[in-house]
């Protein structure tokens, strides 16, 4: 694969996406705190920093995905994904736990919150924005294998839910009056953003681990029974890898004895093709 195709690959072009919307909705979101000093908003803005550090890594790593198999990389680069999402969760948590410092200190000392009216129409829109870009990622990721798409739409999709607490917590100020309500929401939402690093995190220690994946081999049994011909004895002993978008199988195949070379040959061939047909080119 040349540079000009890494750069048109499907998961390189979502990845720039992904970015481009961080930077817009960051943007949006600092200038809705600058309109209403609020600590949840102020939450909800710092963690969408982390988001934008994190969609690009993300961009190089699916760039990096990208590239074919190497003499120093022969399972490919796809694995770079895999530390992609790792860094992703761990700036979620790290972010989560300067929120609740933050949060902490304003709690004692609560501050007035302005132009909440403004705010939570703003926060709406963002959420909803958040939200459809977040969806779109983890679609995008899982239709072309790549996890680093897929770990920053669930990223988004927890920034959505931050906002939406965040708009939340400006509509209890404005109908209670409580200014504490609004550092206590940020605090809510910055344990929920410490609980979604934390799984992001443990998903991506799993992989590196070559973690066994069940939805992967029941892939691998249905292609098995879908392609398997008169005479094959027992198909068994099947292990995966995931490398990104790259698959590696290893399987053992049984024929009769009385097969010749050719004939099992044949069969290997037709297997091959079957997986590649199933898992793309790049799998082996």
């Amino acid at each position: 694969m040349t540079r000009a195709s890494e750069g048109r690959s499907p998961a390189v072009r979502w990845g720039r996406f992904a970015l481009a919307g961080s930077l817009v909705l960051t943007a949006a979101k600092f200038a809705v705190f600058a309109i209403t000093e609020s600590t949840a908003v102020l939450s909800d803005a710092i963690e969408s920093i982390i988001n934008v550090l994190a969609a690009t890594f993300a961009l190089y790593s699916v760039t990096l995905a990208a590239k074919p198999s190497d003499d120093d990389h022969p399972y490919g680069h796809g694995r770079i994904e895999y530390f992609s999402a790792a860094l992703e969760g761990t700036a979620i948590v790290v972010a989560g736990l300067a929120i609740i410092a933050v949060s902490v200190t304003r709690l004692a000392t609560p501050a007035n919150v302005a132009d909440l009216d403004a705010g939570v129409i703003a926060l709406s829109a963002i959420s909803l924005a958040t939200l459809a870009l977040g969806n779109a990622l983890i679609a995008a990721g899982r239709r072309h294998r790549s996890g680093s798409l897929v770990a920053d739409g669930k990223h988004l999709r927890a920034d959505a839910v931050t906002s939406i607490g965040a708009g939340i917590a400006l509509v209890a100020v404005m109908v209670t009056g409580e200014v504490w309500l609004d550092p206590l929401a940020a605090i809510g939402i910055a344990v929920w953003l410490v609980y979604t690093g934390a799984r992001i995190l443990r998903e991506s220690a799993g992989a590196l681990m070559d973690e066994a994946d069940p939805l992967l081999l029941a892939e691998i049994a249905a292609l098995l029974e879908s392609c398997r011909e008169p005479g094959w004895l027992a198909p068994h002993r099947a292990r995966a890898q995931r490398f990104g978008a790259h698959v590696h199988i290893d399987l053992h195949l049984v024929f009769p004895r009385f097969w010749g070379f050719e004939r099992a040959h044949e069969a290997t061939v037709h297997l091959e093709g079957a997986v590649r047909d199933a898992f793309g080119n790049e799998s082996e």
